[in-house]
């Protein structure tokens, strides 16, 4: 039987101490990391005493209070005075939050947690930023206990996949565990939610039968990249010119990809015959397509090959650049978005990973979620029964699934 996770151990802040006035600072960064871990460890052992079947209807949410309880107001009281003494203070304003998710007030949670990252992302912008190691990701973790009390599943699976990128490895297993159980509530509540990219991404990370069975359950009523009839007005044939955008597998003759539009087209060669599929996700439009690589794992014949797309805009020239003196923004810059994909040489999708660092602020796809993201920076390779792209896998039951 399904279950919810209605309310959650505090994720910082949780255990806080008045600070000494001649160690506010270091105290403040202290008390942030130490109640982190005191919040995931409470996070990873909660009883499901307080969980009820997800098959019901879930109630309509009550009003959220407007004040604070008697027993979390000293703690709110003195984050609150820290913050705006120093509207700046990461750590304090993330402690703030969970001091009001705990209080029932997500939405005023949610407030202190967009200030926090509003600052991350002026940093990015050229602002400084000096925060302890892990303090971002827990504000991630936050965020996804705030979002798993409202039952918003989706914002706290991809705020739980931010906060897995925290240095700190006991953490990192506890954030894991919590992304997996809010995927696999998620997928069971509503199989449809995910795409099959998506679902064929998470068995990459974690086997599990709930996403098997959602995978299943998709692709018998769409293939994601279904075989195209002769007589199929949009068949657009086999050859080269036939595309916007085409390349050969490597060393398999008259097998290949192409790109027309927005559309990927996986050409095989089946018993001497051609066999055009078009797969039913987006790639970006005017994307290349690199060379197409046979790989072998175990009995199944693999092509891996990838697809970029190049944003050329104006910008500002860097130090050391050519540009004409009387105006500093007459230089180019690129953004790139990249995706590898994996398919069996009859043309079945097995998986489809984007460049962790692909911009999709000019390029983009519509199937574009956090975990299907991942740093790919050597090309693919087999070693063994091991495919290595970005993730080391193996080929189980038609899906990519870790190795290990």
């Amino acid at each position: 039987m399904r279950w919810w996770v209605l309310w959650f151990a505090i994720a910082c802040g949780s255990s806080e101490r008045t600070p000494s006035p001649t160690t506010e600072t270091a105290t403040v960064q202290a008390t942030m990391h130490a109640t982190m871990e005191a919040t995931m460890e409470a996070a990873a052992n909660v009883a499901e005493s307080t969980m009820q079947p997800s098959m019901q209807a879930v109630p309509t949410a009550p009003p959220e209070p407007t004040e604070v309880p008697a027993e979390l107001r000293e703690s709110h009281d003195r984050l609150l005075a820290r913050v705006e003494s120093d509207a700046s203070d990461i750590a304090s304003l993330c402690s703030l939050a969970s001091v009001l998710r705990r209080a029932g007030m997500y939405r005023a949670a949610d407030g202190r947690l967009d200030d926090a990252f509003r600052i991350t992302t002026n940093a990015l912008l050229g602002a400084d930023l000096d925060v302890p190691p892990g303090t971002i990701e827990a504000c991630h973790y936050e965020r996804g206990q705030v979002a798993e009390a409202r039952a918003d599943l989706a914002v706290a699976r991809d705020a739980y996949w931010e906060a897995m990128k925290t240095p700190i490895e006991r953490r990192r297993r506890i954030v894991r565990d919590a992304f997996f159980r809010v995927a696999k509530l998620e997928v069971e509540a509503d199989c449809g939610a995910m795409s099959t990219l998506a679902l064929r991404s998470l068995l990459s990370l974690n086997d599990e039968l709930v996403f098997r069975r959602c995978l299943r359950e998709q692709e018998q009523v769409e293939t994601t990249c279904p075989i195209l009839r002769l007589d199929d007005p949009d068949y657009p044939g086999t050859q080269p010119d036939d595309f916007l955008a085409h390349t050969p597998v490597i060393g398999v003759e008259g097998a290949g990809f192409g790109i027309i539009d927005e559309e990927l087209y996986v050409i095989s060669v089946i018993r001497g015959r051609k066999q055009v599929r078009r797969c039913n996700f987006d790639v970006p439009r005017d994307s290349m397509i690199g060379p197409a690589f046979v790989h072998t794992l175990g009995d199944t014949t693999l092509y891996v090959v990838s697809t970029t797309h190049v944003t050329s805009y104006s910008c500002e020239c860097e130090e050391g650049e050519e540009g004409h003196p009387e105006s500093p923004s007459d230089c180019r810059c690129e953004d790139a978005f990249d995706i590898r994909f994996v398919f069996t040489d009859r043309g079945e999708l097995r998986l489809a990973l984007i460049q962790d660092y692909s911009i999709a602020d000019m390029a983009g796809v519509s199937w574009d979620v956090p975990h299907i993201r991942e740093s790919m920076s050597h090309p693919a390779s087999v070693v063994g029964d091991v495919l290595r792209t970005g993730r080391e896998l193996r080929l189980r039951s038609h899906a990519l699934v870790p190795a290990r």
